[in-house]
This record gives C-alpha cells, structure tokens and sequence, in this order.
C-alpha cells in the first residue's frame, strides 16, 4: 500500500512537469523550410525583387541584398510585378518582426517565381520559447535564402 501511494504522488508530480517540458521544447527552434516545385532550374543569374512596402524591418533589404549578392545573383527592385522585365524570375517576400522584450525576426516568407509560377518557396519561423530568436537577421535571412535555392 506504501508502494502505491509513493507511485500516485510521483505520477502527480510527474505528469504536469513532463507536459510542461514537452510544450516548451515544441517551440524552442528556430525553423527553415524551403520546397522546390516543377520548373526549379537551380539559382537563376538575375531576379527581380518585388517590394514589399508592409515589410518594416530595417534589416531585412540589406540582408535580403546581400544574400543576393553573396551567390553572384543580379537583382532589380521594382514596385509591381508588371514591372520585371529583364529576367523571368520575381521574388515575393513578406518579412514580419515579433517582440519579447524587444524585436526580432518572427518570420519570413520567400516565394521564386518564373514567368509567374512559383517554382520555390522557403519560410522561416523563430520559435517563441528559444533564446536564440534574437540572433542574426542576416544569417536567418541568409538560411532562408539557401533553402529557396535549394542549397541545403
């Protein structure tokens, strides 16, 4: 009988603390996803940005430009779509900040088109309990940019 009351008292103080850790590191990672779709030709020499006055994050152009320009990629930044002309690939993007005692990168939405069909998207998203949600915009950016292209 001492043995089951012993068991009972663990079980009640183990469950709770065993769903609360596993909560927590269900949003402890920072994530980034990237797809390829039919018509994926691999990284394309020139593509024409698609700004996106929303997107507020002052780090987020110088980011997105160098992680053009680091793989050797030319790039046009226009208003509207109907205004690429030079190249059939467009980027879409939609960059959001959060805030836990200051902001950060939330997330970021990439989408490749060519000749308007999205042949790749990749998105990132910062987990909400990790410490590590305040690191680099540019490297998080950077990432997201590799997934687009399918480098990794």
């Amino acid at each position: 009988q001492i043995k089951g009351r012993l068991f009972m008292k663990i079980k009640i103080y183990f469950l709770p603390v065993a769903l609360s850790t596993i909560a927590m590191v269900s949003g402890c990672a920072n994530v980034t996803t990237g797809k390829q779709y039919s018509g994926f030709e691999g990284k394309p020499e020139k593509i024409c940005v698609i700004n996106n006055r929303k997107t507020k994050l002052n780090q987020f152009r110088n980011a997105m430009i160098h992680s053009l320009t680091k793989r050797g990629i030319a790039y046009s930044i226009v208003d509207k779509a109907s205004d690429c002309h030079d190249t059939p690939y467009s980027l879409e993007y939609v960059a959001r900040r959060s805030w836990d005692l200051t902001t950060y990168l939330g997330s970021v939405e990439l989408r490749l088109m060519k000749n308007g069909k999205l042949v790749s998207q990749a998105n990132y998203k910062a987990g909400s309990m990790t410490l590590t949600k305040w690191g680099s915009t540019e490297e998080r950016i950077d990432g997201a940019f590799a997934k687009l292209l399918g480098e990794n």
